[in-house]
């Protein structure tokens, strides 16, 4: 059976980092609090881009760790349920500004099975031949979408972005459907997906991060970076 060989990878974290500490200056919180119950120590925020650009820079660095060209790709997939615009497309963006003038494109919203279901959904395409390279874009802006006066929720949530090339490979072994999206980090430049898998990945507890973060409505107009930094 065809599958999708992973055949360059690239990330993004945002520089701004809020660890439990500086939560517990405008909350009622701790690390001691914080840590035992979700396993965060700190979370990166994006203060001043938009989400697009944590998408680029992870792109950017997937196509050149891939060896490919930015021509070479023929499908942009971007996954994110905290898209900067309804359109144009956040995969539009990309293409754009990585130069992946012959790629077709279009964005996701599956939250966190968001990445499982893109490359599913990139094996299709590579095994019926339709295209030969596939760039997959998950990135992820919620820190945007918190209210940092709810400790329930704003202590959990970063921001970051993660890139893919994928090839079509033959190989078979794990279903998709049996990686778990919230407990799975995949860590190694080169392995082989399929609808049944061969999965050679480290496997380890994924962290949460963060990236820059535009003003939010909860937080009187105030960047969540900038209101962090006030308090």
């Amino acid at each position: 059976m065809s599958g999708i060989e992973i055949i360059g990878t690239g990330s993004y974290v945002p520089e701004f980092v809020a660890d439990n500490d500086k939560f517990s200056e405008f909350l009622e919180t701790s690390d001691e609090w914080i840590f035992p119950r979700t396993g965060i120590k700190q979370r990166h925020i994006l203060t001043d881009k938009p989400n697009y650009y944590m998408g680029v820079e992870a792109a950017k660095k997937a196509v050149e760790s891939s060896g490919l060209s930015p021509a070479d790709i023929n499908l942009i997939i971007v996954s994110t349920c905290t898209p900067d615009f309804f359109y144009p497309s956040m995969s539009c963006l990309i293409q754009k500004n990585i130069g992946a003038d012959n790629a077709a494109c279009f964005d996701i919203n599956s939250a966190c099975t968001g990445f499982i279901t893109a490359v599913d959904i990139a094996q299709k395409y590579l095994s019926s031949g339709a295209y030969k390279n596939v760039l997959i874009v998950a990135a992820e802006k919620l820190s945007a979408q918190q209210d940092y006066t709810d400790r329930v929720n704003c202590i959990l949530f970063g921001d970051a972005a993660g890139a893919v090339c994928c090839a079509e490979a033959i190989s078979l072994s794990i279903p998709i459907s049996a990686l778990r999206a919230t407990s799975l980090r995949l860590c190694t430049a080169r392995y082989v997906m399929s609808p049944t898998v061969r999965f050679t990945a480290t496997r380890r507890r994924s962290t949460t991060t963060a990236s820059t973060l535009p003003k939010s409505r909860n937080i009187c107009g105030r960047t969540a970076g900038r209101y962090i930094n006030s308090r």
